[in-house]
Protein backbone atom coordinates (compact mmCIF):
# COMPACT_ATOMS: atom_id res chain seq x y z
CA UNK A 1 0.00 0.00 0.00
CA UNK A 2 2.69 2.60 0.50
CA UNK A 3 4.04 2.09 -2.91
CA UNK A 4 0.70 2.83 -4.59
CA UNK A 5 0.67 5.79 -2.33
CA UNK A 6 3.93 6.84 -2.81
CA UNK A 7 5.19 7.15 0.72
CA UNK A 8 8.32 6.33 2.57
CA UNK A 9 6.55 4.71 5.43
CA UNK A 10 7.76 1.72 6.93
CA UNK A 11 5.09 -1.07 8.36
CA UNK A 12 7.60 -2.76 9.59
CA UNK A 13 11.70 -2.95 11.16
CA UNK A 14 12.24 -7.19 10.56
CA UNK A 15 13.87 -8.44 13.69
CA UNK A 16 12.42 -5.80 15.77
CA UNK A 17 9.11 -6.73 17.85
CA UNK A 18 8.13 -3.16 18.63
CA UNK A 19 9.79 0.64 17.60
CA UNK A 20 7.60 1.93 20.52
CA UNK A 21 11.22 3.48 22.01
CA UNK A 22 11.63 5.66 18.77
CA UNK A 23 8.29 6.71 17.24
CA UNK A 24 5.84 5.02 20.18
CA UNK A 25 4.51 2.71 17.17
CA UNK A 26 4.47 -1.20 17.19
CA UNK A 27 5.44 -2.95 14.39
CA UNK A 28 2.89 -3.58 11.47
CA UNK A 29 0.88 -0.39 13.26
CA UNK A 30 0.92 1.75 9.72
CA UNK A 31 -2.30 2.28 8.45
CA UNK A 32 -3.50 4.57 5.85
CA UNK A 33 -6.40 7.10 5.17
CA UNK A 34 -9.20 6.67 2.65
CA UNK A 35 -8.61 10.34 1.66
CA UNK A 36 -4.99 9.40 0.38
CA UNK A 37 -6.60 7.32 -2.57
CA UNK A 38 -6.71 10.29 -4.99
CA UNK A 39 -8.78 9.52 -8.17
CA UNK A 40 -5.25 9.27 -9.91
CA UNK A 41 -4.46 6.78 -8.06
CA UNK A 42 -7.74 4.69 -7.55
CA UNK A 43 -7.97 5.07 -11.24
CA UNK A 44 -4.24 3.79 -11.93
CA UNK A 45 -4.98 0.69 -9.61
CA UNK A 46 -8.21 0.08 -12.42
CA UNK A 47 -5.92 0.19 -15.13
CA UNK A 48 -3.86 -2.06 -13.23
CA UNK A 49 -6.22 -4.53 -11.79
CA UNK A 50 -7.65 -4.68 -15.88
CA UNK A 51 -4.19 -4.76 -17.76
CA UNK A 52 -3.28 -8.22 -15.90
CA UNK A 53 -6.86 -9.79 -15.22
CA UNK A 54 -7.40 -9.31 -11.75
CA UNK A 55 -10.90 -7.48 -12.11
CA UNK A 56 -14.09 -9.56 -11.33
CA UNK A 57 -16.20 -10.00 -14.23
CA UNK A 58 -19.61 -8.90 -13.69
CA UNK A 59 -18.70 -8.37 -9.75
CA UNK A 60 -18.04 -12.05 -8.90
CA UNK A 61 -14.90 -13.49 -8.56
CA UNK A 62 -13.63 -15.57 -11.67
CA UNK A 63 -12.79 -19.73 -11.15
CA UNK A 64 -9.35 -20.07 -12.16
CA UNK A 65 -10.21 -22.54 -14.69
CA UNK A 66 -12.03 -19.88 -16.71
CA UNK A 67 -9.38 -17.32 -16.32
CA UNK A 68 -8.05 -16.12 -19.68
CA UNK A 69 -4.31 -14.90 -19.93
CA UNK A 70 -4.21 -11.44 -20.68
CA UNK A 71 -1.56 -9.91 -23.43
CA UNK A 72 0.94 -8.31 -21.40
CA UNK A 73 3.23 -7.63 -24.25
CA UNK A 74 2.74 -3.73 -24.65
CA UNK A 75 3.85 -3.71 -20.84
CA UNK A 76 7.46 -5.29 -21.67
CA UNK A 77 10.07 -2.60 -21.30
CA UNK A 78 12.45 -3.60 -24.46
Amino acid sequence: MQDILNVSTRMNEPGIASDIEHNGLQNWSWRFEWSQLTSDIRMRLKKLTQMYGRDLKYGKSIPPEDMVMKDDSKCILQ
